[in-house]
């Protein structure tokens, strides 16, 4: 006796099918539809709002990404323990630079390499505590909570708040985008010779 064939399962084929062919293309669809409104949102969010040097001058060379703060009075104090982890999610990245305004005697991370500081005087502190210069950015953050991210340019992306978590992550993806990215090689494919 032949053993008989199990039956055919149509309906589980044709289910297999529709997923293949509808659901997973679709979800696909929506899923980097997502990521792309969600970088497009990015982009706005930091449209330049002006030159650096209209609110602060400094020796920057050209071509860094600068993250601006007021230099915090301890090294453990909120804004120094935020720098810190941002300085972290860059891994040392040359293109970054951190620029401490104010107190020059405080170190904010142990490799200094990254950090720029800029002495000012009281009244340049002052001053920057009154000015209305991207007040429509920044007037909702206090100054010492404040870090403006400068692009190669020169120019004023943003101001983020360091004491808000979600705010200090949004610095890090958005100074990710700002990033020069590196030249990619052309792939050229050489014929193997006979030997």
């Amino acid at each position: 006796m032949n053993p008989s064939p199990p039956p055919k399962r149509p309906f589980i084929q044709l289910l297999l099918l529709g997923f293949l062919l509808v659901v997973f293309p679709l979800g696909s669809f929506l899923y980097l539809r997502a990521g792309w409104n969600y970088q497009l949102d990015s982009w706005n969010e930091i449209e330049p709002l002006g030159p650096i040097t209209d609110l602060v001058r400094y020796s920057r060379p050209d071509s860094t990404i600068d993250v601006v703060f007021l230099a915090p009075q301890t090294r453990n104090d909120s804004t120094a323990l935020a720098i810190r982890e941002i300085h972290r999610a860059f891994d040392d990245n040359p293109a970054i630079r951190f620029v401490a305004l104010g107190s020059p005697d405080v170190f904010v991370f142990d490799d200094p390499s990254q950090l720029a500081r800029v002495e000012l005087p009281a009244a340049e502190l002052e001053r920057l505590s009154r000015t209305t210069i991207y007040t429509q950015a920044c007037a909702s953050i206090p100054l010492n909570q404040r870090a403006y991210v400068v692009d190669g340019a020169g120019q004023v992306r943003r101001c983020y708040n360091l004491h808000r978590g979600k705010e200090a992550a949004r610095l890090v993806e958005q100074v990710a985008l700002l990033m020069p990215r590196p030249k990619t090689e052309d792939v050229i494919l050489e014929r193997k010779t006979e030997l």
